[in-house]
């Protein structure tokens, strides 16, 4: 036990050197068992970043009535206390007795300035107490950040919720029990009739994989869409050949049967809706959900996702490229779709649509389109502090457009540095004048170095000009103040 406190200690000693250099800090809690996990972003004057846990803490242990988001603030103070106390978690009877760093806490008090939890709306509501200082905390969070992982997945599955056509095609193609995405996972006769039609295919490079076909999370839903589409000629296939050869048993023969009476021309084309919408969805999703995600890029990524939608849905650029062009070329020739009841006559699927078949598959990507881009002024307020990392973006040219700028780049661009500077407790002018005097600099490091990240070419710049002010040649130094600049690269 005394070799793992000591172990213990030593990692936590490591992240409190860290803690003692950062100029600011963010926390990101999550909860969950009972307990209450705090992870750590520290960032210094050097443009260098450390991340680690800050602690844990049972929340049954919180010696307190309250619930909620109340009782979730209290349990971010604890774990800081817990963090800044030398010795803690050393077993009883040890030489060294815990005491508590009060220089550190006091710091890390004013350092963690931003509070970043998860999408639970108690998380939410703890920030807003810790903001207030409520019940004594005294962590100086000046703001909180939007779950950016979960709001991405909103954009996507909200408007998808609200259209009644396309959740009854995926459905039935994908989700539905006895939809051929779920025969394909869990019927090896339908599986193998699959396999056949594909090597007969017109499509060599297709490879028989996993469906994937899980609603847990909507960006699962996007990878079957897609597979769906691709191999949508060859999955009616087998399911035309099971149902006429009676192959498997008479159950999935039942299923065949009401998949194939069900399946019509529009419901084909809108499946290629469905996965460019998840596509194009995805690639937004993926950009949040990662650690790696730079700042700086969140504000021209949803700018780049606005303007893809306009062109692709709502000026009707999707039906002529991607998978919807994809089933036009696949289907360009009706495929005969025997019926399997008497008197019911034979159908074709596939073939040129027609005028008012386009409308309709348009009329619901135009939603879909429309849908979205508000969800994404819902979920990434322009006002948002993140927002305003923007101004951090290095480009090749000066024509730069961020989400939110409604056609004023110059007026938006100052709001937000103005807006950081505020955050950051400086003031406006110096700030902005320091920005104006580095940025050239990780500008160059930007078009004549290696593919190196925003942050990089800041850090890389702000290194360079403080060896000059080292230096001091000329009064450099007093030519060149960082002290403003040097707040917001670390935030």
């Amino acid at each position: 036990m005394q070799t793992l406190a000591a172990a213990f200690e030593a990692k936590v000693k490591k992240d409190r050197g860290f803690a003692g250099k950062a100029v600011t800090g963010v926390v990101h809690p999550d909860s969950g068992c009972g307990a209450h996990l705090v992870r750590f972003s520290f960032g210094c004057v050097d443009v260098t970043s450390h991340r680690g846990i800050l602690g844990q803490v049972r929340m049954r242990d919180l010696d307190t009535k309250l619930q909620g988001g109340d009782k979730l603030s209290l349990a971010l103070v604890a774990t800081i206390r817990e963090f800044c106390t030398e010795g803690f978690g050393v077993p009883a009877g040890a030489k060294k007795t815990p005491h508590v760093n009060k220089g550190l806490l006091r710091k890390l008090q004013k350092t963690i300035v931003v509070y970043d939890p998860d999408g639970a709306q108690d998380a939410t509501s703890a920030g807003l107490s810790l903001e207030r200082k409520r019940f004594g905390t005294n962590v100086d969070i000046r703001a909180r950040l939007r779950d950016h992982t979960h709001a991405s997945r909103r954009v996507l599955t909200r408007p998808s919720a609200a259209d009644n056509y396309s959740q009854r095609v995926a459905q039935r193609w994908i989700f539905g029990k006895g939809s051929p995405a779920q025969l394909m996972e869990h019927s090896s006769a339908f599986r193998d009739l699959v396999a056949e039609e594909i090597s007969r295919s017109d499509q060599p490079t297709l490879t028989l994989v996993n469906m994937s076909a899980k609603k847990h999370r909507y960006e699962k839903c996007s990878t079957p869409m897609a597979k769906a589409t691709v191999w949508s000629l060859c999955l009616l296939m087998a399911a035309v050949r099971g149902v006429l050869c009676k192959i498997g048993t008479p159950t999935m023969q039942a299923q065949l049967q009401a998949f194939l009476a069900e399946v019509d021309t529009e419901e084909v084309y809108s499946l290629g809706a469905l996965a460019e919408e998840g596509d194009d969805g995805l690639q937004l999703v993926r950009f949040f959900d990662t650690e790696e995600m730079d700042p700086a890029c969140m504000s021209s990524e949803l700018e780049l996702f606005r303007q893809k939608v306009e062109v692709l849905y709502i000026n009707g650029g999707a039906l002529e490229q991607g998978f919807c062009k994809l089933l036009q070329n696949l289907y360009e020739e009706p495929l005969l779709i025997p019926s399997a009841a008497s008197g019911v006559p034979d159908k074709l699927v596939g073939g040129r649509m027609d005028a008012a078949m386009k409308d309709r598959i348009l009329s619901r990507m135009q939603c879909w389109g429309a849908m979205s881009l508000s969800v994404v002024l819902a979920e990434f307020p322009k006002w948002e502090i993140l927002q305003s990392s923007s101004i951090f973006i290095l480009g090749t040219s000066s024509g730069h457009r961020a989400h939110g700028d409604d056609g004023n780049q110059s007026g938006a661009f100052a709001l937000r540095l103005r807006r950081l500077a505020k955050f950051c407790g400086r003031d406006a002018k110096p700030f902005e004048e320091q920005f104006e005097d580095l940025r050239p600099l990780a500008q160059w490091h930007k078009n004549n170095g290696p593919n190196h990240p925003n942050v990089e070419c800041w850090r890389l710049a702000k290194e360079e000009l403080d060896a000059a002010r080292q230096r001091n040649r000329n009064g450099f130094r007093a030519k060149h103040p960082v002290a403003d600049i040097e707040q917001g690269l670390a935030t």
